[in-house]
């Protein structure tokens, strides 16, 4: 596409351009030629200076633009063009005939009806490159600018870049430079499009950064050194102004750059510690880590002693298979005292119950007599009562016969004792009656009265038969549980794997859940380890695990699976060696190994990541501009494409 000068007007037919400082620079154009269809003027005068400042002008005719590479075979190749007037390069040169020039640069893309330097080879057409640096340059493009979906994967083109030179005469029309590329449209604006430079081989780098330094010496001539008025007067006073400028010392230089050393150093420790104390905040370091895997121990589960190992370290094992067997010869040595202690407490009991009953019997016996005697003392009184009335009755009947004097004071006095017998024998049998009615109310209650006192025999007896019944329950107990520990058990895998490792040799004494074994099962990968108390707040299930084994020179990710000593041993596998201090939090994590097989029990290195800085503000980044209010208030979404 032809680019048109902001500072000067091209126009049909003779062609006259305001003098300013640009045009001079690029040269005057005095006609346009018009010998082919779409054809455009290009300088070719014998130097580049010559072609700027005098403007000669020659005429190229152009066909269409066809494919570079299927017009100039190998064979056209100069590679040491004595006319090239920059340095030599490894890059072949590529001389081209009178043909060949008009069909390549004759729609070369032009300024002004300058050729531009630099072009792009795409879909058989060539349009020039701006602002070319060595990771993006611009082109001029409709047809690419339409190519460009926002919404979609990045599109990778292949093209061509063609470096051109026209600086001493018509023959010297060379492509000094050709690069193969890979682009990505990255930005479009209008028909301008910002493409990048996509898997550029080292090579096609080296040759970018010719071209660069070609374009930069050939810009850097006197011309661009003079004013409007030297220029003018020829350029002779300019020049001797120039040269008392090149010679005057630049004061101040040696300043300028110690204090741009001093500040990019300052800019570089500043962001040095801010890397350092984003990353230290980011990740939390996991002590004491081991790799479980599939990790299961064997434990005793009874105090024995370890009579038989049936396996082998590294001797692969199913679920359910017998791996050892114990026994106990101190339970049996318990079972027989136990037994012993039994018997006698069953025969206590029974002598107990035996003496129970009797004593009962003993009870309900003298429980009969006591109601007996109280019956025979009932009578006895009733008969007392009976003697007292009727002493009474006598004495009263010689009451009148002694106020007479016709009864003789003898017989007066027998009458009054007989009545004093009859009462006392009616008091004696009264209080017979009462102590056999408590003793009868005794005996039914089966307290015991005599000369020491009361006592409860039967009450004594009950409680020692209950205790002697306690005993007996409590020794059959000990017994049934004494004959199961005397007995053989067998140790078996708890699933399929190998054995790991075995910690006990036969004849060893096993305390209860000791550890005799280990089994490494086929499935699940994973490791525990332990993180300070203060940091565990900030790890959850789910946080990335960046892994390290030092031992065989592996590293790998993992994921959280819990953290606390529930979410961590759960499912066993916790064993001293493994704990971690007091002021530790264990941590389960699961481990991708991609198929590797890394042995249970080694120690690893583990890192968890709890915070991603760059990806939350990334995320946030997008959230903030994914939406936006018009002014309808209603929601519209930015999609915005994501380069690789």
């Amino acid at each position: 596409m032809t680019r048109h000068a902001m500072d000067g007007k091209v126009q049909t037919g003779k062609t006259k351009k305001i003098p300013t400082k640009r045009n001079l620079l690029k040269g005057v154009i005095d006609e346009p030629n018009d010998t082919c269809s779409g054809a455009r003027p290009l300088h070719v005068g014998k130097t580049h200076r010559e072609n700027k400042v005098l403007g000669r002008i020659g005429d190229i005719g152009c066909d269409c633009v066809r494919d570079f590479a299927a017009y100039h075979p190998t064979n056209s190749i100069d590679s040491t063009a004595s006319d090239f007037p920059f340095a030599p390069m490894t890059t072949p040169t590529l001389t081209l005939d009178s043909n060949e020039k008009s069909s390549v640069f004759g729609d070369w893309p032009k300024t002004d009806n300058i050729a531009a330097p630099i072009c792009l080879q795409w879909d058989g057409k060539l349009y020039e490159v701006l602002e070319l640096d060595e990771y993006v340059f611009d082109v001029q493009s409709a047809d690419l600018a339409s190519r460009f979906n926002p919404d979609a994967a990045p599109e990778t083109l292949h093209g061509l870049i063609l470096s051109r030179s026209g600086e001493t005469g018509d023959e010297s029309n060379v492509i000094n430079e050709t690069i193969q590329i890979q682009f990505r449209p990255r930005r479009v604006d209008g028909d301008r499009v910002r493409v990048g430079f996509f898997d550029l081989s080292i090579q096609g780098r080296e040759q970018l950064a010719r071209i660069q330094s070609l374009l930069t010496g050939a810009s850097k001539d006197e011309l661009h050194n003079l004013s409007y008025d030297d220029l003018a007067r020829g350029g002779a006073g300019g020049a001797k102004q120039n040269e008392s400028k090149a010679a005057a010392p630049k004061a101040g230089t040696l300043k300028k750059m110690v204090a741009m050393f001093m500040l990019a150093a300052s800019m570089l420790l500043v962001a040095g510690w801010v890397i350092y104390m984003v990353q230290s905040r980011s990740t939390v370091a996991v002590s004491n880590s081991v790799m479980m895997g599939g990790y299961m121990p064997v434990n005793s589960p009874q105090q024995a002693q370890l009579t038989e190992v049936l396996v082998k370290a590294g001797q692969v094992v199913h679920r359910g298979d017998t791996v050892a067997r114990l026994s106990n010869d101190l339970a049996e040595t318990e079972l027989a005292l136990v037994e012993s202690k039994l018997q006698r407490a069953e025969s206590e009991l029974q002598a107990y119950q035996e003496e129970a009953k009797q004593l009962s019997e003993t009870f309900k016996f003298t429980e009969m007599k006591v109601a007996r005697d109280l019956s025979v003392a009932e009578a006895e009184l009733n008969s007392a009562n009976a003697q007292l009335a009727a002493a009474n009755a006598q004495l009263s009947r010689l009451q009148p016969l002694i106020a007479k004097g016709n009864v003789a004071l003898a017989e007066v006095d027998e009458a009054k004792a007989f009545i004093a017998t009859a009462q006392a024998e009616k008091l004696r049998q009264a209080a017979v009656i009462e102590t056999l009615k408590f003793a009868k109310e005794a005996a039914r209650s089966k307290i015991l009265v005599n000369e020491n006192g009361a006592s409860n025999p039967m009450g004594e007896l009950k409680t020692k038969v209950a205790l002697a019944e306690a005993a007996c329950k409590e020794l059959t107990q000990s017994r049934e549980v004494l004959h199961q520990l005397a007995e053989p058990v067998e140790l078996h895998a708890p699933a399929d794997g190998t054995i790991y490792a075995i910690y006990r040799n036969e004849g060893e004494t096993l305390k209860v859940a000791d550890q005799m074994l280990a089994v490494s099962a086929e499935d699940g990968d994973w490791a525990i380890g332990h993180v300070a108390a203060h940091l565990a707040p900030e790890i959850r299930p789910g946080h990335p695990v960046e892994i390290e084994f030092p031992s065989l020179g592996i590293t790998t990710t993992g994921t959280v699976e819990g953290i606390g000593h529930r979410a961590v041993y759960e499912r066993g596998g916790y064993n001293a060696d493994f704990r971690g201090g007091p002021l530790e939090v264990p941590i389960r994590v699961a481990i991708d190994l991609n198929g590797q097989p890394i042995p249970s029990g080694l120690r690893l290195n583990m890192t968890v990541r709890v915070k991603d800085h760059l990806k939350d503000l990334k995320s946030w980044v997008n959230e903030k501009i994914a939406t936006y209010w018009d002014t309808e208030d209603s929601e519209k979404t930015v999609k915005v494409a994501m380069t690789k």
